[in-house]
């Protein structure tokens, strides 16, 4: 069954915005990256990571979920409810401001950080405000998949970062060309939002349908935590273990693996509330889940496949000598961006079905699972071990597919079957010519044979239906028409 043609246009509509702010926003933080790399230790990422973590938690613990259970509740009065929760949220955001401040020299000895960490910290605190901030134009704008002022806002976030934080560094700044950089982009981030939106706090207090409203978010606040809690395994655990450098280069190997998921989260921006209006008729939310994955697969799976095999050239190349350590990680993490990209999708779909404890429940086993692993195989292999844990929990991903498939008929192999024998083969073509490759222009070279490879083969792989929807969804996202089409 097909998604009707009015909503996918407009999903296919949002994902081009995105998307094109994706591109950019790629190209400009990998370009920004490689010269902060290169102008940055691996301590200073390292201490920068920590940092961003326990403010994460900040940022996770102010949220309460409102946001989330605002765009999957469509019976909710928005115009009723959103100043109350931004107001509750503002309150917690500035209330817990005054906690980090006052605790930040606790916080920064508890998370082994040097102690002139402690005001670059106190600064980043600004960081809760500025997320409460974005909260309520973020929900209006994505209840009506209207993406181009979030477009904009989140490109001029990534460019102001990178302009930034490079000045800085240039400057001889140190970890606050970090900080500053992330704070001058939230906040030009958020202007931009407000400068489209014509959305205004006001007083407008509802405490009834602001109780209902936390409760329906709770779940959502939950899944939050326990994903900060597993990423906390590399703040915690391996800084404990192998200190804030070890952190750095594990951070670098994180980063370059997750390029290939930029575009889950891309589609997720659209998925969610395209799949929460399409709840009450299964069948063409089985297809346009399908259809996700499908498209998911096939731009993730040969990027993850071609950093996989040409790690070893690519991070000398690109990065420095420094970075090599690195190398192993960057290479099981792409395994893990493959397997829990793919479960990314699943859980989407099981949060837009309104099955947000059952996404918890599977957060807390995966995330149960990767800090047991962790404990057991970063003493044994340094922080290589915390990839290797994140391996075998993002294996663990198929266990949302079992519970999808409880409740929608669902297919998963048809939709990724060709893009992934594809990658499979254009891994190996980057694998066979590493020899050869000396220089960043043969790397260049490789990697664009690599993708013709892929291209052909997941073109001739999918057939002539699969080609057909291709070009049926490029014709949507730009609007063309081909010859015959009214």
């Amino acid at each position: 069954m097909r998604v009707s043609g009015g909503l996918r246009e407009q999903a296919l509509g949002g994902v081009l915005l995105l998307g094109s702010q994706r591109v950019i926003g790629i190209v400009v933080t990998t370009l920004g990256g490689i010269v902060l790399a290169r102008m940055l230790a691996p301590s200073v990422f390292g201490m920068y990571v920590v940092m961003m973590f326990a403010i994460g938690l900040g940022i996770a613990v102010a949220d309460l979920g409102l946001g989330a259970a605002l765009i999957q509740r469509r019976e909710t009065d928005i115009a009723a409810t959103l100043q109350a929760a931004f107001l509750a949220q503002m309150a917690l955001s500035l209330c817990l401001v005054g906690v980090l401040v006052g605790s930040a020299p606790v916080v920064a000895s508890l998370l082994g950080l040097a102690p002139e960490s402690v005001s670059s910290f106190r600064v980043l605190a600004l960081l809760l405000p500025l997320a409460t901030l974005r909260m309520p134009v973020a929900v209006l704008l994505e209840r009506q998949l209207n993406f181009t002022p979030a477009t904009l806002s989140e490109t001029l976030d990534v460019v102001t970062f990178n302009v930034v934080a490079v000045a800085a560094a240039a400057s001889g700044w140190g970890v606050w060309s970090l900080v500053a950089g992330v704070l001058a982009a939230r906040l030009s981030g958020a202007a931009v939002l407000y400068w489209y939106a014509g959305w205004y706090p006001a007083w407008q207090w509802h405490p009834a349908r602001l109780g209902d409203l936390v409760r329906a978010g709770r779940p959502f606040q939950g899944t939050s935590f326990l994903v900060l809690a597993r990423d906390a395994v590399v703040p915690v655990v391996v800084a404990t273990w192998s200190g804030v450098t070890a952190v750095g280069l594990l951070n670098m190997a994180v980063t370059i693996a997750a390029l290939p998921s930029h575009v889950v989260s891309l589609v997720g921006r659209v998925l969610f509330p395209l799949l929460s209006g399409l709840q009450n008729d299964l069948h063409r939310f089985a297809s346009a889940t399908e259809r996700a994955l499908n498209r998911v697969a096939a731009v993730m799976y040969p990027i993850a496949g071609i950093l996989l095999a040409g790690a070893g050239t690519i991070v000398p190349l690109v990065l420095g000598e420094r970075w090599v350590p690195s190398v192993p990680a960057v290479q099981l993490l792409c395994l893990s961006t493959i397997m829990g990209g793919t479960a990314t999708v699943l859980v989407m779909a099981l949060n837009s079905l309104g099955r947000a404890e059952t996404v918890f429940r599977l957060n807390l086993l995966w995330t149960g699972g990767l800090w047991g692993l962790s404990l057991v195989l970063i003493p044994l292999l340094g922080f290589v071990g915390y990839a290797v844990a994140s391996v075998c929990q993002a294996a663990t991903g198929v266990l949302a597919l079992r519970e999808l498939r409880r409740v929608i008929p669902l297919r998963v192999w048809n939709p990724i079957g060709a893009p992934c024998v594809a990658s499979a083969a254009s891994a190996l073509v980057v694998w066979g010519l590493v020899p050869w490759i000396h220089t960043l222009s043969a790397l260049l070279a490789g990697g664009l044979l690599a993708l013709a490879v892929y291209a052909g083969l997941v073109a001739w792989m999918g057939g002539a239906g699969w080609r057909a929807e291709v070009r049926e969804d490029w014709n949507n996202l730009t609007g063309s028409r081909g010859p015959g089409r009214a």
